[in-house]
């Protein structure tokens, strides 16, 4: 998005409709990210509270303000590549009621948060075409609100699957050991610092965009897919 943004402001000016349009869609970015950003690590949040561990309540962490999740470098990587990450939640797993099934829960429910917003957007979008469709209106406000809902399914889309991944420190990686590796819930300080290498060594080259790309472009292929067939059906 900022790089779009800056490209724009090079090549065409601040006073261009290219720049005016490029800036538009980051300023509808900006709050898509950082709530989806938000909702995810609550989640993450409220469950450890839910399974005994009221370590992120007490540190303010079970909260929608973006202030208390944003990682400086994750931020910066999700405002011009679309993807990037927060700052982890901090657990204390000994107050776990059941040591690997709660961080088990823990772990994905930041996902399902992500899956939880596809679904709602999804909704929502459907509703928003048909009632445009069905009235006829389609002014300045409902054409961004349906850019808006289109930006929430994307997103929440991509740091569902950017977070599967199997990295320390990614949550897809707590899901693996707790179901395969059975080490430590908590990886290495070492174990983290080499994911986190690993991590930026895949963006650079472009095998995290790719993946995430190609899982984006599908999923909301069918969710398109499914908008258009409801829509034939009941317009």
């Amino acid at each position: 998005m900022l790089i779009d943004l800056f490209q724009a402001f090079f090549t065409y000016g601040i006073g261009s409709e290219v720049f005016r349009q490029y800036l538009i869609l980051f300023l509808l970015y900006l709050p898509v990210f950082l709530f989806s950003l938000s909702f995810h690590e609550a989640g993450h949040a409220y469950i450890a509270y839910r399974c005994g561990d009221p370590t992120a309540y007490m540190l303010g962490r079970m909260t929608l303000n973006p202030v208390k999740h944003i990682d400086p470098i994750g931020f910066l990587l999700l405002c011009t590549v679309r993807f990037g990450w927060a700052k982890p939640v901090p657990v204390n797993p000994r107050n776990y009621k059941n040591y690997r099934k709660d961080d088990i829960k823990v772990s994905l429910a930041g996902i399902c948060g992500n899956l939880l917003l596809v679904l709602i957007s999804t909704i929502l979008l459907t509703l928003l075409i048909w009632f445009m469709s069905a009235t006829g209106i389609n002014n300045q406000v409902l054409h961004y609100a349906r850019v808006m809902l289109g930006m929430f399914i994307s997103t929440n889309i991509i740091l569902a699957c950017f977070n599967l991944l199997p990295i320390p420190p990614l949550d897809g990686y707590h899901v693996l050991n707790d179901l395969i590796l059975k080490r430590p819930l908590f990886s290495s300080y070492n174990a983290q610092r080499v994911g986190q290498v690993l991590i930026l060594v895949l963006i650079v080259s472009g095998v995290t965009g790719e993946y995430l790309a190609f899982m984006e472009s599908s999923i909301t292929g069918y969710i398109y897919r499914f908008i258009d067939a409801f829509l034939n059906l009941v317009l």
